[in-house]
């Protein structure tokens, strides 16, 4: 399921990088790249087993923030994590983010944003509008 949805949100990337997850090594996040405090850029979701970051990689300058999702990687029978990645936003307010619990469909967060490198000479920002299921565990960009 967690390869339909990334390959998805893949397609859509294709048409808007920014939309675009990939795993957090291709994408060069790692602890460093956590914008501190992480304890007010942070989220976590059911029991713990979701957790979200802010991250920002310094390049590109107009687009260096980004958002890494931890998750129980379903292919895993130890029951190891994964990390995915999505970036090229001029910023992420986590701290100001909506969200909705829907359930067994999981729950909506609605992530204020400063735009996306698609965008970088508008003065608008967007809204990324992520969901999260519960088990399997699965993010997406609705």
């Amino acid at each position: 399921m967690l390869r339909k949805v990334i390959f998805t949100v893949g397609i859509l990337g294709l048409a808007n990088p920014a939309m675009a997850f990939q795993s957090c090594a291709d994408a060069g996040i790692g602890l460093e790249s956590l914008v501190p405090p992480a304890a007010s850029h942070s989220r976590y979701y059911f029991d713990n087993a979701v957790s979200l970051y802010v991250v920002d990689t310094i390049e590109p300058a107009c687009c260096s923030a980004g958002l890494a999702v931890v998750l129980p990687d379903p292919e895993s029978p130890q029951g190891d994590f994964q990390c995915l990645a999505i970036l090229n936003y001029r910023g992420l307010d986590l701290e100001n983010a909506s969200e909705t619990d829907e359930g067994d469909k999981g729950i909506v967060l609605e992530i204020p944003t400063g735009g996306t490198l698609q965008d970088a000479d508008s003065q608008d920002g967007r809204v990324l509008r992520l969901r999260i299921t519960p088990e399997p565990y699965t993010v997406s960009v609705e």
